[in-house]
């Protein structure tokens, strides 16, 4: 059994050298009021059954590794009911999917991924009116799984408040506001913000808040760059999202004239400097055509290559199109070494109980002071990780273990340079 460990640690370090390239489909979408009803969606002209055939149709078609949606009850059953048959018993489907918690808003947002590439963090919500914007914080589950050898990334998923007047814009440009001022205190790093943001024009503070933060670092990039007046105008006819009919009694009508669904990318995805990268030409409003200005997707045809039976899909589940765009992740091998004891010191309690605690002295100035720290099970599951500040060359730090079963795991400590520190320990 000490051989086998001892090869899975081995395996664990070495990993660091293998190269990957893989490509992930995001797909957002607003699927106006699923499995909620009202006095004008209600079971007959928007019925649920329906709505989740013409999705599975849409799935099908798109096959995204990351799903996220607008406008789903906030009872928890429906979320189960959309992961259940559109995802896990749908055949047509490659990859297992899972979805993140249910949160109160009404009408809500939630996020569904392949779980093969993806691991999900710990889920966060940022305050924004009518509806707070859902956080979740994704790592790709390369054969590595360091930090600093696998990607990490966020999706905001928000949904914006509705409307045209002052009112309405000042309460979208509070949310993004918001969720920059959260993004500032990370610093700059892999972002998606996706979701129906209901803008009008790209002149919007909720958009420049977005695009022209104080910090040009922390920016988000349009990947189509297709700034201007959005609504009622045919020149971004290419773009529009809403309404997919020209008449309904569920959701809004009109025809298609507006641009209120985006998926937006943060510099590092467009300036490929960690890891991802945006595939260009690769962002896709499904089913857009560029020649249905005020008219229904499907009005005397649709020249857009996408299938009869999804078109349908498109015109009949929602008054939203989605947006679709693909990212690569770069895997490119670096160097690895193992710290010494001259570089740093590290003690920890072993066997552990509730917590593992965790005394640090780095005794090389030259390391840089974040340091990342993971818990592995000798089987290669990552359990834990967070990234750290060390002051002063110490740290004390502590990690709740009570959720761990009992056994051998393994601890590591490293650097963005790629230096690392492992020691294993018995959780009791």
């Amino acid at each position: 059994m000490k051989k086998i460990y001892t090869l899975i640690l081995i395996t664990l370090i070495t990993s660091y050298y293998v190269v990957a390239q893989d490509t992930l489909k995001v797909l957002q979408y607003n699927l106006l009021y699923y499995g909620l009803y009202n006095d004008y969606c209600t079971s007959s002209n928007n019925n649920v059954s329906e709505k989740t055939e013409y999705l599975k149709a849409i799935i099908n078609y798109t096959q995204p590794d990351i799903f996220s949606v607008n406008e789903i009850t906030d009872q928890d059953s429906y979320h189960s009911y959309l992961l259940d048959n559109v995802f896990t018993l749908n055949e047509g489907v490659e990859g297992n999917y899972t979805r993140a918690s249910t949160e109160g808003d009404y009408l809500t947002s939630q996020i569904y991924y392949n779980e093969d590439k993806l691991t999900l963090l710990p889920e966060y919500y940022i305050y924004g009116y009518p509806r707070k914007v859902h956080t979740y914080k994704f790592y790709y589950n390369s054969p590595d799984l360091l930090e600093g050898d696998t990607a990490f990334f966020y999706c905001f998923v928000a949904h914006l408040k509705a409307g045209n007047d002052s009112d309405d814009a000042e309460d979208r440009a509070n949310s993004t506001e918001n969720v920059m001022d959260y993004i500032g205190g990370i610093g700059a790093g892999n972002y998606l913000f996706m979701g129906d943001l209901n803008l009008y024009t790209s002149e919007e503070v909720a958009f420049q808040n977005l695009l022209s933060p104080g910090n040009t670092n922390l920016k988000f990039n349009d990947p189509v760059n297709a700034d201007g007046e959005w609504h009622n105008t045919e020149d971004y006819a290419d773009y529009h999202t809403q309404s997919t009919f020209y008449s309904g009694s569920c959701g809004a009508g009109g025809g298609l004239d507006d641009r209120f669904d985006f998926i937006l990318l943060s510099n590092n995805i467009m300036d490929n400097s960690d890891k991802i990268k945006y595939i260009n030409g690769s962002y896709t409003t499904v089913g857009q055509d560029g020649e249905h200005f005020n008219s229904g997707l499907n009005y005397q045809g649709n020249s857009s290559g996408v299938p009869a039976d999804v078109l349908d899909a498109l015109s009949y589940n929602s008054d939203h199109l989605p947006i679709l765009l693909e990212l690569e992740i770069d895997q490119t091998p670096i160097s690895v070494r193992e710290l010494t004891t001259h570089e740093i010191d590290i003690k920890i309690n072993n066997p552990v109980e509730d917590n593992l605690n965790l005394q640090i002295l780095l005794n090389d100035l030259l390391i840089e002071n974040y340091l990342n720290i993971q818990i592995y099970s000798v089987m290669g599951k990552l359990e834990y990780q967070n990234t750290l500040e060390i002051d002063n060359n110490t740290l004390n730090y502590q990690i709740p273990t009570s959720y761990l079963n009992s056994g051998l795991y393994i601890l590591k400590v490293s650097t963005k340079k790629s230096l690392f520190y492992s020691e294993k320990f018995i959780k009791m």
